[in-house]
């Protein structure tokens, strides 16, 4: 395993390397760091929330799992560089992870020497921060993408990221934060947060309905909020009775939710992620009580 200040004249080399496809992370950190990536590997870019095989790629801050086979690939995270799950990919790959960038876009913009304007640069990284006051360009750029999460153009804006069409790409943030959809994100999302039930000591959990946009969109946007005076925070999905999938988020810094979601895989369900924030999704004919039971084992369990 290589990290970010062990190979000071890689990026020549990583650029001569042939990679067949880029996949990046499904949220707004993976897009622009990947769009910016576009601008050296001329490949296809996938956006996915977690990744089970890959060779010959370049993975962007998707989170792994237990099950990962990943060959001969570049990966790239500023979270948890200790992650166990990052230390144990070892098959011929390149691993670039530095926990003191507050985003992956930073890291990348930095270590491949890429330009991108400092203001949406800090809106990123304030995002990944958790940091998203409503009129600021974080907040413009995050509500426009939580008020889209089922239809984001996810491919063409990473086009325009890798032109450097900034304009277009803020003109386009903006609308989608200033349409009715994302007035009503908004709306739920402070009901959602305000009414998040306790799921154990210091860990709130909402539920949100899997199939619906604006439901989604409204727990991600409630997540961050009741992270604020909470110890973790999870969203649970459901389609009728059945949980469906999820995320976990926190924090806090003594708390590992990688652990929490290794205790959910090693019990039946596909989790992934890292200390901070992870996703799940769960068994087929799994009700939603059983879930927030499961839920409450897991997190009892490794936060005792």
């Amino acid at each position: 395993m290589e990290s970010f200040f062990e190979k000071e004249n890689s990026t020549t080399n990583l650029s001569r390397i042939s990679y067949q496809k880029i996949y990046a992370h499904k949220d707004l950190d993976g897009l622009f760091g990947g769009g910016l990536l576009l601008r050296i590997y001329e490949v296809p870019i996938k956006f996915l929330s977690r990744i089970l095989s890959a060779r010959n790629s370049i993975i962007v801050e998707v989170p792994l799992s237990s099950m990962s086979m990943i060959e001969n690939c570049i990966i790239i995270d500023h979270h948890y560089c200790k992650n166990p799950l990052l230390l144990n990919v070892r098959f011929s790959n390149y691993i670039i992870c530095d926990e003191s960038y507050p985003s992956v876009t930073s890291l990348i913009a930095d270590y491949f020497e890429l330009e991108i304007p400092e203001e949406i640069l800090s809106a990123i990284n304030d995002i990944e921060k958790g940091i998203v006051e409503e009129g600021s360009l974080s907040g413009i750029l995050y509500i426009g993408y939580i008020a889209t999460m089922n239809r984001m153009p996810f491919q063409k804006i990473a086009q325009d990221i890798k032109s450097g069409n900034w304009e277009r790409i803020i003109r386009w943030f903006e609308k989608r934060a200033n349409s009715k959809d994302a007035e009503l994100v908004k709306q739920l999302a402070k009901i959602k947060a305000e009414n998040a039930n306790i799921l154990i000591n210091r860990v709130r959990i909402i539920l949100y309905k899997a199939t619906d946009s604006i439901e989604v969109g409204a727990a991600r946007l409630a997540l961050i909020k009741i992270q604020e005076e909470n110890d973790a925070g999870v969203i649970l999905g459901y389609e009728g009775q059945f949980a469906k999938k999820g995320m976990m988020a926190t924090k806090r810094r003594k708390i590992d939710l990688l652990k929490v979601l290794m205790y959910l895989e090693e019990n039946g369900w596909s989790a992934g992620g890292r200390r901070d924030v992870g996703g799940f999704k769960i068994p087929e004919g799994t009700t939603v009580n059983q879930a927030i039971e499961h839920l409450r084992r897991a997190f009892s369990t490794i936060l005792r």
